[in-house]
């Protein structure tokens, strides 16, 4: 008579207990996200393999695997707050213990508590007058505290208001991820409307205006000068004969670019009219009139619209 052989049970070793104790307690904390922690006992399943002893089964070591602990940082308290109180230990049955010490993260979680901060709250740019759309004036930068990989920490940028309103409300738009403010529309003239003040809004929550918290700084452009106006100027002079190196007339020239600026500087001199050289002109540094001296006079002399 054949009796069934018994196989030696392969989910542990005969003559070994492991007594397991695990409590978990959490007291007056709310979590987020807000779902209970979940602690996970991760089991690898057992490999068998055949030892040096025949027909010895053994298995591989349970492992504790625990999940980071989220929670959310400006809790109002009271305080201490209980996060976690966490026990952990494997004996056997002679009281060692057969386990390794278990590590427990708890990470703080970023809330949106922080508006974005400019680096300045008066930005001055300039940008040349008759510039084409797309030229680039100025940039301005906010930096906020807040956890930068997420929306608590992304700023976008957008302009709020223009003053003045002309030639058109919008002659600048500003990249909302950057920050850099560039011309929209051809129309900017210095002899017109030499500045402009740009308020600019940055806004956390990638520019989320529900949610986002939002800042403000102001931007001053100038519109710089080119030399883009001819000078005016219509004169008559006369002198007495048989006088020289006396003034005859002072020239008074209009010049709407930007005075005292080489664009505004003028250079006189005699092109035509004056074959024998009666006549010198210079100019007043200070006034920008031309000053013309005869310096060989016979006869009356009147000068009426010459060329300059």
């Amino acid at each position: 008579l054949q009796t069934k052989q018994e196989k030696p049970c392969h989910y542990g070793v005969t003559n070994c207990c492991v007594f397991v104790f695990f409590s978990l307690l959490f007291m007056g904390f709310k979590l987020w996200p807000p779902s209970s922690m979940v602690l996970a006992i991760k089991q690898f399943k057992s490999k068998r393999y055949r030892s040096s002893v025949a027909n010895g089964l053994r298995r591989q070591k349970r492992d504790w695997v625990i999940p980071p602990i989220n929670v959310p940082e400006n809790s109002r308290g009271p305080f201490p707050h209980m996060l976690v109180r966490l026990r952990a230990h494997a004996v056997d049955m002679n009281g060692n213990q057969v386990e390794n010490p278990i590590d427990l993260y708890i990470y703080v979680i970023d809330m949106n508590d922080n508006r974005p901060d400019f680096l300045n709250q008066v930005y001055n740019g300039s940008v040349a007058e008759g510039s084409k759309p797309g030229s680039s004036v100025m940039q301005v930068t906010a930096t906020d505290a807040d956890d930068s990989t997420t929306a608590n920490g992304m700023v976008r940028y957008r302009i709020l208001s223009q003053s003045p309103h002309s030639p058109i409300p919008n002659m600048f738009t500003i990249n909302s991820e950057t920050g850099d403010i560039v011309t929209v529309a051809a129309g900017l003239d210095r002899e017109f409307m030499s500045q402009y003040t740009i308020i600019v809004q940055a806004t956390d929550m990638e520019g989320n205006l529900n949610f986002g918290l939002s800042n403000t700084a102001t931007a001053l452009i100038s519109i710089t000068d080119i030399n883009d106006n001819p000078p005016e100027l219509t004169f008559s002079g006369e002198v007495p004969e048989n006088r020289v190196n006396v003034v005859v007339t002072n020239l008074t020239v209009l010049d709407r670019d930007q005075p005292h600026s080489p664009n505004w500087n003028a250079v006189y001199r005699i092109v035509s009219g004056d074959p024998s050289g009666h006549f010198t002109i210079r100019t007043n540094p200070v006034t920008n009139e031309g000053i013309i001296k005869c310096t060989i006079l016979k006869n009356m002399l009147s000068l009426i619209h010459p060329s300059i």
